[in-house]
Protein backbone atom coordinates (compact mmCIF):
# COMPACT_ATOMS: atom_id res chain seq x y z
CA UNK A 1 0.00 0.00 0.00
CA UNK A 2 3.14 2.37 1.25
CA UNK A 3 4.68 1.90 -2.31
CA UNK A 4 1.78 2.21 -4.40
CA UNK A 5 1.09 6.03 -2.64
CA UNK A 6 4.81 6.78 -3.11
CA UNK A 7 4.68 5.83 -6.92
CA UNK A 8 1.28 8.18 -7.08
CA UNK A 9 3.05 10.80 -5.79
CA UNK A 10 5.91 10.27 -7.99
CA UNK A 11 3.56 10.21 -10.92
CA UNK A 12 1.71 13.39 -9.55
CA UNK A 13 5.09 15.20 -9.36
CA UNK A 14 6.14 14.67 -12.83
CA UNK A 15 2.80 15.76 -14.28
CA UNK A 16 2.45 18.85 -12.20
CA UNK A 17 6.35 19.34 -13.35
CA UNK A 18 5.46 18.90 -16.87
CA UNK A 19 2.33 20.85 -16.92
CA UNK A 20 4.69 24.00 -15.03
CA UNK A 21 6.79 23.41 -17.74
CA UNK A 22 4.47 23.43 -20.40
CA UNK A 23 3.45 26.64 -19.08
CA UNK A 24 6.78 28.30 -18.70
CA UNK A 25 7.06 27.49 -22.79
CA UNK A 26 3.95 29.27 -23.82
CA UNK A 27 4.77 32.33 -21.15
CA UNK A 28 8.38 32.47 -22.97
CA UNK A 29 7.13 31.87 -26.18
CA UNK A 30 4.67 34.71 -25.86
CA UNK A 31 7.36 36.89 -24.33
CA UNK A 32 9.38 35.86 -27.54
CA UNK A 33 6.55 36.84 -29.68
CA UNK A 34 5.82 40.38 -27.84
CA UNK A 35 9.94 40.98 -28.29
CA UNK A 36 9.48 40.04 -31.64
CA UNK A 37 6.29 42.52 -32.30
CA UNK A 38 7.66 45.23 -30.20
CA UNK A 39 10.88 44.80 -32.58
CA UNK A 40 8.71 45.07 -35.96
CA UNK A 41 6.88 47.70 -34.07
CA UNK A 42 10.03 49.64 -33.06
CA UNK A 43 10.94 49.21 -36.87
CA UNK A 44 7.66 50.65 -38.14
CA UNK A 45 8.14 53.54 -35.88
CA UNK A 46 11.18 54.55 -36.60
CA UNK A 47 10.88 53.95 -40.18
CA UNK A 48 8.16 56.64 -40.27
CA UNK A 49 9.97 58.94 -38.09
CA UNK A 50 12.48 58.89 -40.63
CA UNK A 51 10.28 59.19 -43.34
CA UNK A 52 8.45 62.39 -41.81
CA UNK A 53 12.06 63.51 -41.46
CA UNK A 54 12.39 63.25 -44.61
CA UNK A 55 9.21 64.83 -45.94
CA UNK A 56 10.04 67.89 -43.53
CA UNK A 57 13.15 68.10 -45.56
CA UNK A 58 11.67 67.95 -48.93
CA UNK A 59 9.48 71.11 -47.77
CA UNK A 60 11.72 72.86 -46.52
CA UNK A 61 13.90 72.15 -49.97
CA UNK A 62 10.82 72.95 -51.69
CA UNK A 63 10.42 76.36 -49.94
CA UNK A 64 13.79 77.40 -50.22
CA UNK A 65 14.14 76.37 -54.25
CA UNK A 66 10.95 78.87 -54.20
CA UNK A 67 12.56 81.86 -52.18
CA UNK A 68 15.74 81.43 -54.63
CA UNK A 69 13.82 81.95 -57.45
CA UNK A 70 11.64 84.88 -55.38
CA UNK A 71 15.03 86.91 -55.40
CA UNK A 72 15.68 85.97 -58.90
CA UNK A 73 12.72 86.62 -60.43
CA UNK A 74 10.64 89.56 -57.99
CA UNK A 75 12.36 92.70 -60.11
CA UNK A 76 11.30 90.79 -63.63
CA UNK A 77 7.89 90.33 -65.44
CA UNK A 78 8.26 86.51 -65.37
CA UNK A 79 8.40 83.53 -62.82
CA UNK A 80 9.94 80.59 -63.24
CA UNK A 81 8.72 77.48 -60.83
CA UNK A 82 10.80 75.39 -59.41
CA UNK A 83 11.21 71.56 -60.89
CA UNK A 84 10.11 68.77 -59.11
CA UNK A 85 13.18 67.32 -56.93
CA UNK A 86 14.77 64.69 -54.83
CA UNK A 87 17.13 63.53 -52.49
CA UNK A 88 19.12 61.82 -49.50
CA UNK A 89 17.96 62.68 -46.15
CA UNK A 90 21.59 63.59 -44.88
CA UNK A 91 22.93 60.30 -42.44
CA UNK A 92 19.83 58.19 -42.86
CA UNK A 93 18.41 55.79 -45.73
CA UNK A 94 15.06 57.86 -45.61
CA UNK A 95 14.63 59.87 -49.05
CA UNK A 96 12.33 62.62 -50.42
CA UNK A 97 11.09 63.71 -53.31
CA UNK A 98 8.72 66.36 -53.86
CA UNK A 99 6.59 68.89 -56.77
CA UNK A 100 5.29 71.98 -56.03
CA UNK A 101 1.91 73.27 -58.06
CA UNK A 102 -0.18 76.03 -58.19
CA UNK A 103 -3.13 76.42 -55.28
CA UNK A 104 -6.02 78.81 -55.65
CA UNK A 105 -3.42 80.38 -57.61
CA UNK A 106 -5.06 84.35 -58.47
CA UNK A 107 -3.65 85.45 -61.77
CA UNK A 108 -5.44 88.50 -60.92
CA UNK A 109 -2.05 89.73 -58.58
CA UNK A 110 0.43 92.27 -59.42
CA UNK A 111 3.15 90.22 -59.75
CA UNK A 112 3.78 86.65 -61.86
CA UNK A 113 4.39 85.03 -58.46
CA UNK A 114 1.18 85.88 -57.04
CA UNK A 115 -0.91 83.63 -55.22
CA UNK A 116 -0.20 80.29 -53.28
CA UNK A 117 1.72 76.98 -54.55
CA UNK A 118 1.23 73.86 -52.83
CA UNK A 119 4.27 71.55 -51.77
CA UNK A 120 3.36 68.31 -51.63
CA UNK A 121 6.50 66.04 -50.07
CA UNK A 122 6.57 62.20 -49.84
CA UNK A 123 9.42 60.76 -47.44
CA UNK A 124 10.14 57.43 -47.51
CA UNK A 125 12.70 55.11 -45.18
CA UNK A 126 12.47 51.25 -44.58
CA UNK A 127 9.41 50.19 -46.76
CA UNK A 128 7.20 53.35 -44.52
CA UNK A 129 5.94 56.51 -46.63
CA UNK A 130 4.68 59.73 -45.47
CA UNK A 131 3.19 62.75 -47.22
CA UNK A 132 3.58 66.51 -46.67
CA UNK A 133 1.56 69.07 -47.54
CA UNK A 134 2.11 72.86 -47.47
CA UNK A 135 0.46 75.68 -48.81
CA UNK A 136 2.60 78.79 -49.37
CA UNK A 137 1.86 82.36 -49.37
CA UNK A 138 3.66 85.44 -50.44
CA UNK A 139 5.25 87.67 -47.33
CA UNK A 140 4.94 91.14 -47.65
CA UNK A 141 7.21 93.31 -44.56
CA UNK A 142 3.40 95.18 -44.35
CA UNK A 143 1.26 92.36 -44.22
CA UNK A 144 0.68 92.54 -40.41
CA UNK A 145 -1.62 95.46 -38.73
CA UNK A 146 0.67 95.48 -35.89
CA UNK A 147 3.81 94.23 -35.30
CA UNK A 148 6.63 94.76 -32.67
CA UNK A 149 9.94 92.94 -31.36
CA UNK A 150 8.92 93.62 -27.84
CA UNK A 151 6.05 94.88 -26.25
CA UNK A 152 2.88 96.12 -27.58
CA UNK A 153 0.10 97.52 -24.94
CA UNK A 154 -3.90 98.31 -26.08
CA UNK A 155 -4.60 99.92 -22.97
CA UNK A 156 -8.55 99.81 -22.38
CA UNK A 157 -11.12 100.19 -25.24
CA UNK A 158 -8.84 99.71 -28.22
CA UNK A 159 -10.08 98.34 -31.01
CA UNK A 160 -8.42 96.77 -34.38
CA UNK A 161 -9.64 95.43 -37.12
CA UNK A 162 -9.34 95.43 -41.34
CA UNK A 163 -10.56 96.95 -44.15
CA UNK A 164 -9.37 97.28 -47.77
CA UNK A 165 -9.24 101.00 -49.06
CA UNK A 166 -10.10 99.68 -52.88
CA UNK A 167 -13.33 99.42 -51.70
CA UNK A 168 -13.64 102.60 -50.38
CA UNK A 169 -13.36 104.71 -47.26
CA UNK A 170 -13.68 102.48 -43.97
CA UNK A 171 -17.32 102.07 -43.57
CA UNK A 172 -18.10 100.59 -40.46
CA UNK A 173 -21.41 98.68 -42.35
CA UNK A 174 -19.65 98.25 -45.92
CA UNK A 175 -16.08 98.05 -45.23
CA UNK A 176 -14.90 97.04 -41.94
CA UNK A 177 -14.32 93.90 -39.64
CA UNK A 178 -11.97 92.29 -42.13
CA UNK A 179 -10.17 89.90 -39.56
CA UNK A 180 -6.27 90.85 -39.61
CA UNK A 181 -3.87 88.55 -40.47
CA UNK A 182 -1.80 89.33 -37.21
CA UNK A 183 -0.78 91.83 -34.44
CA UNK A 184 1.85 90.61 -32.50
CA UNK A 185 5.51 90.30 -31.08
CA UNK A 186 8.65 88.62 -32.24
CA UNK A 187 9.36 87.91 -28.81
CA UNK A 188 9.51 84.73 -27.57
CA UNK A 189 10.47 84.54 -23.65
CA UNK A 190 8.25 84.08 -20.73
CA UNK A 191 7.71 87.26 -19.90
CA UNK A 192 4.33 88.91 -20.49
CA UNK A 193 4.69 91.38 -23.45
CA UNK A 194 1.47 92.18 -24.82
CA UNK A 195 -1.27 93.64 -22.69
CA UNK A 196 -4.71 93.75 -23.94
CA UNK A 197 -6.86 95.84 -21.33
CA UNK A 198 -10.35 95.90 -20.63
CA UNK A 199 -12.88 96.50 -23.50
CA UNK A 200 -10.09 95.78 -26.01
CA UNK A 201 -11.19 94.07 -29.14
CA UNK A 202 -9.04 92.34 -31.52
CA UNK A 203 -10.92 91.33 -34.96
CA UNK A 204 -7.80 88.48 -35.57
CA UNK A 205 -5.28 86.57 -34.53
CA UNK A 206 -2.32 87.40 -31.87
CA UNK A 207 0.91 85.98 -32.41
CA UNK A 208 4.01 85.68 -30.44
CA UNK A 209 8.05 84.65 -31.07
CA UNK A 210 9.41 81.42 -32.83
CA UNK A 211 9.13 78.56 -29.64
CA UNK A 212 7.22 81.26 -27.27
CA UNK A 213 4.45 80.47 -24.99
CA UNK A 214 1.22 82.64 -25.67
CA UNK A 215 -0.04 82.09 -22.50
CA UNK A 216 3.26 83.44 -20.56
CA UNK A 217 3.59 86.78 -23.50
CA UNK A 218 0.03 87.95 -23.83
CA UNK A 219 -1.81 89.36 -20.51
CA UNK A 220 -5.53 89.58 -21.78
CA UNK A 221 -7.90 91.59 -19.38
CA UNK A 222 -10.50 91.63 -21.38
CA UNK A 223 -13.63 89.34 -20.89
CA UNK A 224 -14.28 87.09 -22.44
CA UNK A 225 -11.60 88.00 -24.39
CA UNK A 226 -9.79 89.99 -26.56
CA UNK A 227 -9.09 88.23 -29.85
CA UNK A 228 -11.67 86.83 -31.93
CA UNK A 229 -9.00 84.66 -33.42
CA UNK A 230 -5.95 82.16 -32.60
CA UNK A 231 -2.92 82.92 -30.58
CA UNK A 232 0.44 81.17 -31.12
CA UNK A 233 3.54 81.15 -31.93
CA UNK A 234 5.18 82.62 -34.99
CA UNK A 235 5.63 78.85 -37.40
CA UNK A 236 9.16 81.49 -39.02
CA UNK A 237 10.68 83.97 -37.90
CA UNK A 238 10.18 87.52 -39.14
CA UNK A 239 12.62 90.21 -39.45
CA UNK A 240 12.08 93.59 -40.10
CA UNK A 241 13.39 94.17 -43.60
CA UNK A 242 15.70 97.14 -44.79
CA UNK A 243 14.72 99.95 -46.24
CA UNK A 244 17.13 101.22 -48.95
CA UNK A 245 17.02 105.23 -48.52
CA UNK A 246 16.66 107.16 -51.73
CA UNK A 247 19.87 109.35 -52.59
CA UNK A 248 17.91 113.09 -51.32
CA UNK A 249 20.93 115.44 -52.21
CA UNK A 250 22.89 117.30 -50.03
CA UNK A 251 20.91 118.65 -47.09
CA UNK A 252 19.05 121.90 -47.31
CA UNK A 253 19.95 122.31 -43.43
CA UNK A 254 16.47 122.54 -41.29
CA UNK A 255 13.53 123.60 -41.63
CA UNK A 256 11.65 125.66 -39.00
CA UNK A 257 9.84 128.68 -37.50
CA UNK A 258 11.34 131.38 -40.16
CA UNK A 259 10.48 129.08 -43.01
CA UNK A 260 6.65 129.07 -42.69
CA UNK A 261 4.44 132.12 -43.44
CA UNK A 262 2.68 130.15 -41.88
CA UNK A 263 2.51 127.25 -44.92
CA UNK A 264 5.30 125.94 -46.82
CA UNK A 265 5.19 123.47 -49.74
CA UNK A 266 7.83 120.65 -50.91
CA UNK A 267 7.01 118.99 -54.34
CA UNK A 268 4.78 119.76 -57.74
CA UNK A 269 2.06 117.86 -58.78
CA UNK A 270 3.03 115.14 -61.07
CA UNK A 271 6.55 115.33 -60.66
CA UNK A 272 9.08 113.03 -58.24
CA UNK A 273 11.06 115.80 -55.69
CA UNK A 274 13.83 114.26 -53.88
CA UNK A 275 14.66 116.22 -50.65
CA UNK A 276 16.90 116.19 -47.34
CA UNK A 277 16.60 118.42 -44.14
CA UNK A 278 18.76 118.24 -41.20
CA UNK A 279 15.18 118.49 -39.06
CA UNK A 280 12.12 119.48 -39.67
CA UNK A 281 10.03 121.75 -37.09
CA UNK A 282 6.66 122.98 -37.94
CA UNK A 283 5.73 125.68 -35.49
CA UNK A 284 2.28 126.39 -33.95
CA UNK A 285 -0.15 126.88 -36.68
CA UNK A 286 2.05 125.97 -39.19
CA UNK A 287 1.12 123.83 -42.69
CA UNK A 288 3.79 121.31 -43.98
CA UNK A 289 2.11 120.65 -47.52
CA UNK A 290 3.42 117.31 -49.74
CA UNK A 291 2.40 118.08 -53.98
CA UNK A 292 3.50 115.23 -56.02
CA UNK A 293 5.23 112.42 -55.26
CA UNK A 294 7.93 113.17 -53.16
CA UNK A 295 10.91 111.18 -51.08
CA UNK A 296 11.55 112.97 -47.73
CA UNK A 297 14.78 112.44 -46.04
CA UNK A 298 15.63 113.50 -42.62
CA UNK A 299 18.59 112.77 -41.11
CA UNK A 300 17.64 114.12 -37.22
CA UNK A 301 13.64 114.67 -35.72
CA UNK A 302 10.60 115.86 -37.30
CA UNK A 303 8.68 118.00 -34.69
CA UNK A 304 5.09 119.20 -35.26
CA UNK A 305 4.33 121.67 -32.87
CA UNK A 306 0.79 122.63 -31.33
CA UNK A 307 -2.00 122.85 -34.03
CA UNK A 308 0.77 121.86 -36.65
CA UNK A 309 -0.14 119.99 -39.53
CA UNK A 310 1.74 117.58 -42.10
CA UNK A 311 -0.63 117.77 -45.11
CA UNK A 312 -0.41 115.45 -47.80
CA UNK A 313 -2.37 116.69 -50.79
CA UNK A 314 -5.62 115.26 -52.05
CA UNK A 315 -4.53 114.97 -55.69
CA UNK A 316 -3.80 111.54 -57.57
CA UNK A 317 -0.13 111.78 -57.43
CA UNK A 318 0.71 113.10 -53.91
CA UNK A 319 2.17 110.71 -51.89
CA UNK A 320 5.91 111.07 -49.40
CA UNK A 321 7.77 108.67 -47.97
CA UNK A 322 9.98 110.14 -45.15
CA UNK A 323 13.03 108.42 -44.40
CA UNK A 324 13.22 109.75 -40.62
CA UNK A 325 16.53 109.27 -38.60
CA UNK A 326 15.72 110.42 -35.46
CA UNK A 327 12.18 111.38 -33.47
CA UNK A 328 8.92 112.12 -34.15
CA UNK A 329 6.90 114.32 -31.83
CA UNK A 330 3.04 115.13 -32.92
CA UNK A 331 1.83 118.11 -30.23
CA UNK A 332 -1.43 118.76 -29.07
CA UNK A 333 -4.09 119.43 -31.52
CA UNK A 334 -1.25 118.61 -34.11
CA UNK A 335 -1.81 116.18 -37.33
CA UNK A 336 -0.57 114.57 -40.15
CA UNK A 337 -2.99 114.62 -42.64
CA UNK A 338 -3.08 112.31 -45.21
CA UNK A 339 -6.49 114.05 -47.61
CA UNK A 340 -5.80 111.03 -50.21
CA UNK A 341 -7.25 108.55 -47.32
CA UNK A 342 -4.86 105.92 -49.26
CA UNK A 343 -2.59 104.72 -46.54
CA UNK A 344 0.02 103.89 -49.29
CA UNK A 345 0.04 107.41 -49.73
CA UNK A 346 2.29 108.17 -46.73
CA UNK A 347 5.28 105.79 -45.43
CA UNK A 348 7.05 106.87 -42.52
CA UNK A 349 9.86 104.38 -42.55
CA UNK A 350 12.74 104.79 -39.24
CA UNK A 351 16.16 104.97 -40.30
CA UNK A 352 17.99 105.15 -36.80
CA UNK A 353 19.64 101.95 -36.29
CA UNK A 354 19.93 100.44 -32.58
CA UNK A 355 21.24 100.08 -29.43
CA UNK A 356 19.60 103.53 -29.56
CA UNK A 357 15.49 103.47 -29.99
CA UNK A 358 14.02 106.72 -31.81
CA UNK A 359 10.96 108.06 -29.83
CA UNK A 360 7.74 108.22 -31.61
CA UNK A 361 5.13 110.26 -29.65
CA UNK A 362 1.97 111.69 -30.87
CA UNK A 363 0.08 113.65 -28.51
CA UNK A 364 -3.25 114.32 -30.54
CA UNK A 365 -6.14 112.24 -31.94
CA UNK A 366 -7.60 112.88 -35.20
CA UNK A 367 -7.28 110.23 -38.06
CA UNK A 368 -3.58 109.03 -39.55
CA UNK A 369 -3.69 107.59 -42.88
CA UNK A 370 -0.38 105.77 -43.81
CA UNK A 371 2.17 102.85 -43.12
CA UNK A 372 4.78 103.99 -40.07
CA UNK A 373 7.51 101.53 -39.83
CA UNK A 374 10.45 101.73 -37.27
CA UNK A 375 12.12 98.99 -36.65
CA UNK A 376 13.79 100.80 -33.60
CA UNK A 377 11.16 103.10 -32.54
CA UNK A 378 9.29 103.34 -29.52
CA UNK A 379 5.70 104.70 -30.57
CA UNK A 380 3.63 106.05 -28.19
CA UNK A 381 -0.25 107.06 -28.85
CA UNK A 382 -1.46 109.04 -25.95
CA UNK A 383 -4.86 110.35 -27.07
CA UNK A 384 -7.26 108.36 -28.44
CA UNK A 385 -6.06 108.59 -32.27
CA UNK A 386 -7.34 106.34 -35.23
CA UNK A 387 -4.62 104.63 -37.85
CA UNK A 388 -5.49 103.27 -41.16
CA UNK A 389 -2.85 101.15 -42.33
CA UNK A 390 -0.21 99.10 -40.86
CA UNK A 391 1.90 99.54 -37.61
CA UNK A 392 5.61 98.50 -37.17
CA UNK A 393 8.07 99.31 -34.41
CA UNK A 394 10.06 98.09 -31.13
CA UNK A 395 7.11 98.98 -28.74
CA UNK A 396 3.59 100.07 -29.36
CA UNK A 397 1.21 101.80 -27.21
CA UNK A 398 -1.97 102.69 -28.09
CA UNK A 399 -4.41 105.17 -25.96
CA UNK A 400 -7.60 104.67 -24.24
CA UNK A 401 -10.27 103.73 -27.18
CA UNK A 402 -7.91 103.94 -30.05
CA UNK A 403 -7.84 102.30 -32.83
CA UNK A 404 -6.25 100.46 -35.98
CA UNK A 405 -7.89 99.36 -39.17
CA UNK A 406 -5.51 97.45 -41.15
CA UNK A 407 -5.18 97.99 -45.37
CA UNK A 408 -5.57 94.69 -46.47
CA UNK A 409 -4.02 96.55 -49.72
CA UNK A 410 -0.78 97.12 -48.12
CA UNK A 411 -0.33 93.92 -49.14
CA UNK A 412 -0.70 94.20 -52.54
CA UNK A 413 2.41 96.69 -52.78
CA UNK A 414 4.65 94.34 -54.22
CA UNK A 415 8.11 95.99 -54.10
CA UNK A 416 7.96 95.00 -50.36
CA UNK A 417 7.66 91.46 -50.95
CA UNK A 418 9.95 89.17 -48.98
CA UNK A 419 9.53 86.01 -50.23
CA UNK A 420 7.52 82.89 -49.11
CA UNK A 421 6.24 81.52 -46.27
CA UNK A 422 3.99 78.61 -45.02
CA UNK A 423 0.50 79.21 -44.31
CA UNK A 424 -1.04 76.04 -43.51
CA UNK A 425 0.48 72.16 -43.60
CA UNK A 426 -0.96 68.96 -42.78
CA UNK A 427 0.50 64.96 -42.84
CA UNK A 428 -0.88 61.56 -44.59
CA UNK A 429 0.25 58.58 -44.35
CA UNK A 430 0.74 56.84 -47.00
CA UNK A 431 -0.89 53.17 -46.94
Amino acid sequence: MKLKLKKFKRGSILAFILVISVCLAIIGWGMLQMGFGSRVNSAISASRISAREAADAGIAKALYELNYNFDIYKNSDSWNEPAPGDDKLYNSKANYSYVISTYNYSSSGSTPYSGNYLIESIGTSGGESIKVCAVTGVRNSFGYAVIVTDQIELKEGSFIDGYDSNLGPYNVTTNSGIPVLVIGTTYAGDEYKIFLRNYVTVKGDVIVGVGGNPDEIIWDQATPGATTGPRYPMNESWEFETINVPDCGPSLGSLNKKDFTPDYTIGEPGVVTNVKYDDILIPNGGVLKIVGDVNLCVTGKLDLDQSAQLIVEDEPWSSVKIYLYGDLSVGQSALINNETKKPRNFWLFGTGTSPSFEKWTINNGGNYYGVYYGPNANITVKQSAVFYGSISGNNFTLAQSGMVHYDKDLEGVSQYDTGFGIDRWWEEIIP
